[in-house]
């Protein structure tokens, strides 16, 4: 509780006053669980997502984004260890995977993978608008570029992706 309490006036502070990167950059900095996220689609129509599994990590400089999504939990492999071909395709319909370099400019979080689960996007970026809503960091994903520069082509019909983040309990 006392955490959520420091990062509700740490984020309060900073994105109030709209200071320099770096603070925000150091809000970041830490292991975050995403709680839930909302899918926001140009008609007006919303999705919400509760991940089954996420961990999201910054460093002064890196980044790595984990999430697992589709409703229930994965049964385990029929073979411990050694999933069927039917079995990883299941699984990896549900992954966000993606680590790199990121940076801030002003409100807007910009990453840069060098590691992905979609071979395209490494070397290409990522962009979020940073936010907080009733003491929870936010992340609004609205710009998704191919290592070719290819906009994702839900993310350039207006499509975009905010996730809830908590910090994760030492």
């Amino acid at each position: 509780m006392m955490n959520k309490i420091i990062l509700a006036l740490a984020l309060t502070s900073v994105f109030a006053s709209n200071t320099i990167a770096d603070t925000k950059k150091d809000v970041l900095i830490g292991v975050w669980k995403v709680t839930n996220g909302v899918t926001y689609i140009p008609d007006g129509t919303t999705r919400t997502q509760q991940p089954r599994e996420s961990l999201i990590v910054f460093t002064k400089t890196h980044y790595s984004f984990n999430m697992a999504g589709g409703g229930k939990a994965h049964p385990p492999s029929e073979t411990v260890f050694r999933p069927t071909d039917a079995e990883q395709s299941a699984r990896y319909k549900t992954l966000l995977i993606n680590a790199g370099k990121y940076e801030i400019k002003g409100d807007k979080l910009i990453i840069h993978p060098s590691f992905a689960l979609v071979p395209e996007y490494v070397g290409g970026s990522g962009e979020f608008t940073i936010g907080e809503e009733n003491g929870v960091l936010t992340l609004d994903w609205i710009k998704i570029l191919s290592v070719d520069g290819e906009p994702d082509p839900a993310s350039a019909q207006g499509v975009h992706w905010k996730y809830f983040l908590v910090p994760v309990a030492d």
